[in-house]
C-alpha cells in the first residue's frame, strides 16, 4: 500500500528538506517494511560521510506512516600530525562502526604506512579533541628514524618454518610493518595445520647492533 506520511523525528543536523531528500521516501510512495528500513540505512550512511560516524537512524512502518528516528550525534573531523595522511583515510575512518573502532583504524593504517616506508618503530597516538562545534579525531605520529631489519629469528617455530611464517605475513618485511597482522596470519596457519594449542608470542622488533630483530 502507498505511504500516507513519512515523518522525520529526532536530532537533525541539516535542514529536514536535506534529509527527506537523502532518505527518498514521500507519501504516496509505495513502500513496505524492507524499503523504509533500507532508506533509513541509506540516510545513516549520508550522515556518517558528512562525519557524523555515530549516527544512528531507525524506523518502522506503523499503519501506513512511516516514522523514520534520527540519532545524529556529534560531528567529527580528523587531523593527522607527524606524517602525510594516507590515501583513503577519510573514509577508513568513517567506515569504524564507532568512535573507538575509527581511532583504531586510523592508526594501525598509519603505523602501517610508516613502517613499509622504512620507519620500523613508528609510533601513532590516537585521541578525541573536543573544539566548540565539533569533536576532532587527531592522529599524532611519531615516525622515528629510518630503520634496518637486519635478522630474523622466530623462536620455536617447528611445526610450521620461519620461511612458512614469513611468507603467510608478507615476508620479513611485511611483518615487521604490520606486528599485529602477522600474529593473526600465523595464528590462522596453525589453526589451518590443526595445531590448535599453539601460542605465539610477538612477533616484536628487538634493537641490534645495525639495525632491528624481527623475534
Amino acid at each position: 500500500p502507498p505511504l500516507e506520511a513519512v515523518l522525520l523525528e529526532g536530532d537533525l543536523p541539516f535542514p529536514e528538506a536535506r534529509l527527506r531528500d537523502v532518505l527518498d521516501l514521500e507519501p504516496g510512495q509505495r513502500a513496505g517494511s524492507w524499503t523504509v528500513l533500507d532508506r533509513a540505512d541509506a540516510l545513516r550512511d549520508w550522515l556518517q560521510e558528512q562525519g557524523h560516524v555515530e549516527a544512528e537512524v531507525d524506523a518502522r512502518l506503523d499503519a501506513g506512516t512511516a516514522r523514520v528516528h534520527v540519532q545524529a550525534g556529534p560531528r567529527y573531523t580528523w587531523r593527522v600530525t607527524g606524517a602525510p595522511m594516507p590515501r583513503g583515510f577519510a573514509a577508513l575512518v568513517r567506515s569504524g562502526l564507532f568512535v573507538e573502532e575509527s581511532l583504531d583504524l586510523g592508526r594501525a593504517r598509519i603505523e602501517r604506512d610508516l613502517r613499509r616506508q622504512g620507519h620500523l618503530q613508528a609510533q601513532v597516538r590516537a585521541r578525541v579533541e573536543q573544539t566548540t562545534d565539533e569533536r576532532v579525531l587527531l592522529f599524532e605520529a611519531e615516525p622515528g628514524p629510518v630503520s634496518r631489519l637486519v635478522a630474523v629469528e622466530l623462536r620455536g617455530a617447528q611445526a610450521l618454518s620461519q620461511k612458512q611464517l614469513l611468507a603467510r605475513a608478507g615476508g620479513a618485511r611485511g611483518a615487521a610493518a604490520e606486528l599485529a597482522q602477522a600474529r593473526r596470519a600465523w595464528q590462522a596457519a596453525y589453526l589451518e595445520s590443526h595445531h590448535l594449542a599453539a601460542r605465539i608470542e610477538g612477533p616484536t622488533l628487538v634493537p641490534m647492533a645495525g639495525g632491528l630483530r624481527l623475534e
